[in-house]
């Protein structure tokens, strides 16, 4: 369905450009992706992806999480548990903020509309979820930092 819905949006795709032709490109992707972090969220809520199912994306295993995280303690749990199987130290979610990210950055689900606004594709991996995961991969040369 995702693809279907592209083909009728009057834009150019991110991978179709050059970002050095025009870096402004960057910036304003990077805008529009900020602009994801100010949807609310209740504070009571755990991380949620969009389909309040288990999380999938490459935050995830393959498999997902295999189970719905109910509480940031849930998805503490969850990457504490993987962190020990590679030797890495625990990491505390404890005081993170939740915020809506895409988690699938990539340079095929950016599309540059005709007023020059950044529209995201495939949401299929999106949620209200703590800032560590969300590592935008859209491939723009050079480092990108977010404010």
């Amino acid at each position: 369905m995702g693809f279907i819905v592209m083909e009728y949006v009057s834009g150019v795709g991110l991978d179709a450009l050059d970002v050095r032709d025009d870096p402004s490109i960057a910036e304003r992707t990077m805008s529009a992706v900020r602009q994801l972090a100010t949807i609310p969220i209740e504070t009571h809520e755990g991380p949620i992806p969009v389909g309040c199912g288990a999380a999938y994306g490459y935050l995830w295993s393959e498999d997902g999480t295999g189970y719905p995280l109910k509480n940031m303690s849930d998805m503490e749990i969850w990457l504490n548990t993987r962190l020990a199987v590679v030797n890495q130290p625990p990491t505390s979610l404890t005081r993170q903020r939740l915020t809506m990210r895409h988690m699938d950055l990539v340079r095929r689900n950016i599309c540059i509309l005709s007023d020059s606004r950044s529209c995201f594709f495939d949401w299929a991996f999106a949620g209200f979820y703590h800032s560590i995961p969300h590592i935008p991969n859209s491939g723009f040369p050079g480092p990108v930092r977010s404010r």
